[in-house]
């Protein structure tokens, strides 16, 4: 397996590796965080050497990057044997991921040993019995919290032998004498409590990739498990969106604007489970024929609502600078996790919740009220996006002041500015020029303000 390479032998992989990075640069810009990628594994398996390398390649390509360092190397609790140690190290890693998922500076964020890596510690004292099981459930049930835990996008498990990772503990060092966790029994009992954590603790959603490093040496061993990261990267970067043909929209959906009647959203939904389709973003976004399913919701307190302008870096900049009266995205394949038979309402209002998080940071659980459909042909890429509108009703108005003249950073550079407007008070803003079209028939038909459309949005619609 290490067989020696020649020059062009390395050069053909670094750019079968760059091709695969350009690729990944391409997707990260429609993502609203960043990838989250742990690194667990048996001691001296190589995952520091495969974390510091991973980074290195990341950001000599221009996706930038932040890793998480071990922490238990700088853990003050020194008894590495006490569950306070594994505490400390599982919930600090959890505080550096929470952060830079906050920060929209990164847009992958490497874990050397997480949240996974502490539950492996954990499920080995609990073994021991220096953990009961009752005290292992409830710090295995905050780890795995769905709020954090579902941002961890990749599991990268390395394996090795015990025998393979002695040797290397051993290979620099002037002593032969075992320490207190690098040593056969300790090793061993690791191995059982891992395997006992991958099957038994470990969520649905979670991608786990296994790579052995047994026999994996200096630059082959890299390149492999860097090739093997970024291979899921590439994957996990193209979101798989919901999409219906567009010849099912115009047999079955046929309208135009907006469509408040109930009968057409379960024409919709009888569609998509007649119909499911999921595919990549950028080969659904490529195809004409194909209508991507967006929810969106308007929020709202009383006579007041949250108005948002969009500034874009985006090739077709339709949303630059224009306000819209509504947040959401695209309906996604994640959106149906855990539900079996798929129930496509609770995906809408899963979709919500997630796209509520990710772009203003909003964590309610405010009621969503299903308001309409929307289909726009005054732009050529309007008609590959079919919109379900919900209103969100928000009782608390401090909720609502708390968001005002908020600006919000995404991923790819682009901004949301966040204003809190009385409709009953203000119309200033609302003209042809400032507002999006899809905002243009929900303020019409939700809130009878009316926007009249454009010559030149006229004569496209009658070109449509």
């Amino acid at each position: 397996m290490n067989k020696i390479l020649t020059n062009e032998d390395k050069m053909s992989k670094i750019q079968e590796l760059e091709s695969l990075a350009y690729e990944i640069k391409t997707h990260l810009g429609s993502r609203k965080r960043p990838l989250v990628v742990e690194f667990s594994g048996l001691p001296k398996a190589g995952k520091t050497t495969a974390v510091n390398s991973l980074a290195l390649f990341l950001r000599r390509n221009e996706i930038p990057v932040k890793v998480v360092t071990e922490r238990a190397s700088v853990c003050p609790i020194k008894q590495k044997d006490h569950p306070f140690f594994n505490v400390w190290t599982g919930c600090t890693s959890l505080v550096n991921i929470l952060e830079y998922l906050d920060t929209k500076e990164y847009r992958v964020v490497i874990v050397d040993r997480g949240i996974f890596d502490s539950i492996i510690w954990m499920k080995l004292l609990n073994n021991l019995e220096r953990l009961n099981p009752d005290e292992l459930e409830i710090i295995v049930k905050f780890l795995l919290l769905p709020r954090w835990c579902k941002d961890v996008d990749l599991l990268i498990c390395m394996k090795t032998t015990i025998q393979s990772a002695l040797d290397r503990e051993f290979t620099d060092l002037l002593t032969r004498k075992p320490g207190s966790i690098m040593n056969q029994e300790v090793l061993s009992k690791y191995l059982e409590a891992e395997e006992q954590v991958l099957t038994n603790y470990l969520p649905q959603h979670t991608k786990i990739v296994h790579i052995d490093t047994t026999n994996l040496k200096t630059f082959l061993g890299v390149e492999i498990i860097t090739r093997s990261v970024l291979i899921e990267l590439k994957e996990l970067s193209d979101e798989e969106i919901t999409f219906i043909p567009i010849n099912i929209l115009r047999e079955k959906l046929d309208f135009v604007g907006f469509e408040s009647n109930k009968e057409l959203l379960k024409m919709l939904i009888k569609q998509i489970l007649i119909h499911p389709q999921h595919l990549k973003r950028s080969i659904v976004e490529s195809d004409q024929t194909k209508v991507q399913i967006v929810v969106c919701t308007i929020i709202k307190c009383g006579t007041n609502i949250l108005l948002f302008k969009k500034k874009e870096i985006s090739a077709d900049q339709r949303f630059n600078d224009k306000h819209m009266i509504w947040i959401g995205g695209h309906l996604r394949k994640d959106d149906y996790i855990d539900m079996s038979p798929p129930n496509v309402e609770k995906a809408f209002k899963s979709c919500l919740r997630r796209e509520l998080e990710e772009e203003i940071n909003y964590c309610g659980n405010a009621e969503l009220e299903f308001k309409g459909l929307v289909y726009d042909k005054t732009n050529f890429r309007s008609l590959q996006h079919l919109a379900v509108v919900y209103i969100m009703n928000i009782k608390d108005i401090s909720v609502m002041q708390s968001l005002h003249k908020k600006t919000f950073r995404e991923l790819a550079g682009q901004q949301l500015e966040a204003e809190f407007i009385d409709l009953s008070e203000q119309n200033s803003f609302f003209n042809v020029q400032s507002v999006e079209p899809w905002s243009c028939d929900m303020l019409q038909s939700l809130f009878n303000i009316s926007i009249h459309p454009s010559k030149r949005e006229q004569q496209l619609l009658l070109l449509l």
